[in-house]
């Protein structure tokens, strides 16, 4: 702690009613930007099947699932995994009503189907990891451990309505879980493995609070191995450092600094960036100060949400509660910072509070509404802002932002910048409700990627301003730190070329951009789509196993939206925006690196996973896309269930987008049936009659206008 006048000021059992607002509508079948379906059936991956497809029929049998599925007059559907022949996905219906609370309605279900997800009977090895209730579902995340060591990535997610009834399982169980070395090493000397590190790679002065140590089951190298995870926060450098200690041998597999930043890279406050720009000043509501009954005894920027601290001792104080400083005067400038600092604080609570708990929950995120949480500022050479949920080692968390000059030479404070402090407190929301299990993944991992995309796109939410961070960068070359309109594609802009290896960042404007373009088909529908997937987001089946990575953050948009509106409506648009970023892809090579894949030292491959829309029960698709740039190559996977079907696909463009298309249609094999060049400049036309059954490509690429700026739509028919 920072001396005897930081006092972290908190709220306990403060109870808030919600208003509870309605859901998405389901699908209607007249709408020609849905899909027309006779009925709803979710998009299949590579070594699932669906129940209702042919090949499914042993499996169906040998899991149980008939006879379970017979007792609810065969409403269920699922999908398999062909290697364990259990159900991965079980929706489509709702179970019989249990009672107690969600915790006891997922267990009770999952104890009266077990033998359909291939768990144990007395689910002794699955430990409840979180209970989130919202205004449509209640979400349990269970988590399997192995000789009561939690295994990584092996979650197993149940949704329940609000009569106690079960609508979705999503199964990332591992059977016949083999971990091949043995817990040899203690606590101690895994933590002193780490700290010895973490000394000779410190400079001199840094310091260097309490490790803490937790055992898990994590996946390396094709193997499942007991490892000590040991978390050390530190300062001067700031960072969260996180080790992997080889539970047997005590060798360091993994270490990185997990804190999350963005790196390089009445009061008075600037309400919006342009505001900045323009220099304008605005009287800004400072809400919910403590006064001295509540601890506020010397006047600080206390409050109900936010704590803030000057990292020079040079904390404002008015006890008239008027904290009104001039930004040009430079002995007021610490105190203007931290003002503006609490403004942002209470707007951006505000904001979360209004649009997103109250609508889509959780009710009780971690902190939001119990604790004052504390805000460093004006820290002096750190050219960054970060989020920690070790707040100078104090156990809560926190935040720190750097000042004015310390990214270079005239840059501002990085409190001041919008697209900054929303990102961060995205990072914090993100850990607080629950979701750190997908986005606090390691360092330049894809989980890490898509939190950093996630907090860029919360940031545009509220600016509407693809460009992150003009204000704290306004001094650099490009005027921001990252745009969210850009051309970054998987696999291609994985690795981040400076390094030759992924980089949160660099990797994470993939994801950032696919939001975007998200944005810009749903408009509206966007932020609940994107932000419900969170709570049906599962790391297995995806690109890395039981790691996560952008497939499964796709997959889970899609089971969230049939389980909540019994349709696809959003999904049916943002198969363009997938498409756009390579995400979903059956032809091309996934992303693979010859010689550190990852930082395991090795070569490797991500595996290439894609899944696709059945025609039927699908009837059409009308879906807009992006080429990013001239020649890029966007797939769209279907699979044809019927014969004697004709297929047609076509693409058009308005003036200023995609530019002399082609269509190509190919088998998953690769090959090439048939293929179209432009019928105008703007238009392209592919027809196939009478296609055979079976899983198909097409493809569509072309000259984009400028990059970026390759717009066009897409809509394909089987009938």
């Amino acid at each position: 702690m920072r001396g005897k006048r930081i006092k972290i000021l908190t709220l306990c059992g403060l109870m808030l009613a919600f208003l509870i607002l309605g859901g998405i509508s389901p699908v209607g079948n007249g709408d020609e930007d849905a899909i027309v379906a006779d009925y709803i059936a979710l998009p299949m991956a590579p070594g699932q099947v669906d129940s209702l497809a042919k090949e499914a029929a042993p499996l169906r049998q040998s899991s149980g699932f008939d006879a379970f599925n017979a007792q609810y007059q065969n409403q269920w559907k699922a999908t398999f995994s062909k290697k364990t022949g259990k159900v991965s996905i079980l929706y489509g219906a709702s179970s019989r009503r249990y009672e107690n609370g969600p915790e006891s309605v997922a267990k009770g279900f999952l104890s009266d189907s077990y033998a359909i997800f291939g768990l144990k009977g007395d689910l002794s090895d699955l430990k409840t990891l979180r209970v989130d209730e919202t205004p449509t579902r209640d979400h349990v995340k269970l988590q399997q451990t192995h000789q009561g060591v939690p295994v990584y990535g092996a979650l197993v997610l149940v949704h329940s309505d609000q009569k106690g009834q079960v609508t979705m399982v999503q199964n990332g169980y591992i059977q016949e879980l083999r971990v091949t070395n043995q817990s040899l090493v203690t606590e101690e000397a895994a933590k002193k493995a780490a700290l010895d590190d973490l000394r000779a790679s410190l400079e001199q002065g840094a310091t260097i609070y309490d490790a803490k140590a937790e055992q898990v089951i994590v996946p390396w190298k094709g193997e499942y191995r007991f490892i000590w995870k040991i978390t050390v926060p530190t300062r001067d450098p700031f960072g969260l450092w996180v080790y992997h200690i080889d539970a047997a041998s005590a060798e360091i597999l993994y270490k990185g600094n997990e804190i999350l930043s963005l790196k390089k890279g009445v009061g008075r406050a600037y309400k919006t960036n342009p505001h900045w720009h323009m220099g304008r000043i605005s009287n800004a509501p400072l809400k919910n100060m403590f006064t001295p009954d509540e601890g506020n005894i010397e006047y600080y920027l206390y409050g109900l949400h936010a704590d803030v601290y000057d990292d020079n001792y040079n904390d404002p104080q008015a006890p008239d509660y008027r904290f009104l400083y001039d930004p040009y005067n430079p002995t007021e400038k610490p105190w203007f910072d931290a003002t503006h600092t609490y403004y942002q604080m209470n707007t951006i609570w505000d904001w979360w509070e209004k649009k997103v708990l109250r609508r889509y929950g959780p009710y009780s995120p971690a902190y939001f509404y119990t604790l004052s949480i504390p805000v460093l500022v004006n820290m002096g050479s750190y050219c960054g802002a970060s989020y920690t949920w070790d707040w100078l080692g104090s156990g809560i968390p926190g935040f720190y932002f750097g000042n004015e000059g310390s990214c270079a030479a005239g840059s501002e404070d990085l409190a001041i910048d919008n697209d900054v402090f929303r990102h961060e407190y995205t990072h914090a929301m993100t850990d607080w409700c629950g979701f750190d299990t997908q986005f606090f993944d390691l360092v330049n991992n894809y989980g890490r990627s898509m939190g950093e995309g996630n907090a860029d796109w919360f940031a545009y939410l509220f600016s509407k301003d693809p460009q992150v961070g003009d204000v704290a960068w306004d001094w650099s070359g490009a005027g921001y730190l990252r745009n969210l309109d850009n051309t970054r594609m998987y696999p291609w802009d994985v690795d981040y070329p400076l390094w030759g290896t992924p980089e949160e960042h660099y990797t994470g404007e993939i994801w950032g951009g696919y939001l975007y373009d998200l944005y810009q088909n749903l408009r509206g529908r966007a932020l609940p789509y994107v932000y419900n997937a969170f709570s049906y987001f599962i790391p297995s089946g995806g690109h890395r196993a039981s790691y996560p990575d952008f497939y499964d953050a796709i997959w889970a948009q899609v089971n969230a939206e049939i389980d909540l509106t019994g349709g696809y409506r959003s999904s049916a648009k943002a198969w363009g925006s997938m498409a756009g970023r390579g995400i979903n892809g059956a032809l091309r090579a996934p992303y693979s690196h010859g010689s550190d894949y990852f930082y395991t030292g090795g070569t490797g491959s991500d595996t290439n996973v894609y899944f696709w829309w059945n025609f039927p029960p699908v009837r059409s698709i009308n879906t807009k896309g992006n080429l990013l740039l001239t020649l890029d190559w966007h797939e769209y996977v279907i699979g044809v269930t019927q014969p004697g079907m004709d297929l047609s696909a076509m693409v058009t463009a308005r003036t200023g987008g995609l530019v002399n298309p082609s269509i190509y249609l190919y088998t998953t094999g690769g090959a090439l049936l048939v293929s179209v060049g432009p019928t105008t400049s703007t238009k392209a036309v592919l027809t196939y009659p009478n296609i055979p059954t079976g899983t198909y490509v097409v493809g569509v690429t072309g000259t984009a206008t400028a990059p970026a700026r390759g717009y066009y739509t897409f809509k394909v028919m089987v009938r």
